[in-house]
Parts: structure tokens; C-alpha cells; sequence
């Protein structure tokens, strides 16, 4: 009897750490993706500090809140995104304004794409 309710109980603590982490992850996903859109929408007419900093806010949050899901997803997709977010600031720092956006729309690409990933579908399983 102790080994099916420890059994029980591990499920449902497996199943509520998925549940946590896939809430998260998209949560993560969905801000990246709204500081991309407002970025691109302010890389034009703003300063270099201020897409500097809104650059490093992206990092930074992918950095922090990323890290509860990295064991959840491959933890190559998480790293690009994070290398990906460092290149944008680089790019930024040294004012080269095409790579800027080329990376940012990577970015932005890319956490997309793993956002989709999450959603359980046929072409996701197979």
C-alpha cells in the first residue's frame, strides 16, 4: 500500500513540476517576444544606450527566468537563444545596425519557433 501511494504521489509531483515549467517557459517566450516587437519598433529612432539597455533586459531575463526552463527543453535551443540575446547586445555596442536586426529578428524567430514546439500536435510528436 506505502509503494502505490508513494507512487501516486511522485506522479502527481512530476505532473505538477511539467505543468510549472511549461507555464513558465511560455511565459518566458511570450516576454521575449514582446520586448523583440517593441525593440524593433524603437531601434530606428532611439539612442544607442537605450537599445543598449533594452537589449540587456532581454538577456537578462533570459538568463534568469530561463533557468528552471532549461531542464524542461533541449538545453541547445536555450543556449542559442542566450548566445543569440549576447550577440544583440554586441551588435548594438558596436553600432553595426543590419547585424542588429538581423539578430534580433533571430531571436525573435527562434523563440517563436520554440513556443510552437510546446503545443502538443501530431507534427510536434512524430
Amino acid at each position: 500500500m506505502k509503494n502505490s501511494l508513494f507512487s501516486i504521489l511522485l506522479f502527481i509531483l512530476l505532473l505538477g513540476f511539467l505543468t510549472y515549467t511549461d507555464i513558465s517557459f511560455k511565459n518566458l517566450c511570450s516576454n521575449v517576444i514582446e520586448m523583440c516587437n517593441e525593440m524593433e519598433k524603437s531601434l530606428s529612432y532611439s539612442t544607442k544606450e537605450e537599445n543598449f539597455e533594452d537589449a540587456m533586459e532581454i538577456f537578462n531575463l533570459i538568463q534568469d527566468k530561463g533557468k528552471i526552463a532549461a531542464i524542461y527543453i533541449n538545453h541547445v535551443d536555450y543556449d542559442a537563444l542566450l548566445s543569440e540575446a549576447l550577440k544583440l547586445t554586441i551588435y548594438i555596442e558596436k553600432d553595426d545596425s543590419s547585424e542588429t536586426e538581423a539578430s534580433l529578428h533571430l531571436l525573435k524567430y527562434n523563440t517563436e519557433h520554440m513556443k510552437e514546439l510546446q503545443v502538443p500536435n501530431i507534427q510536434n510528436i512524430f
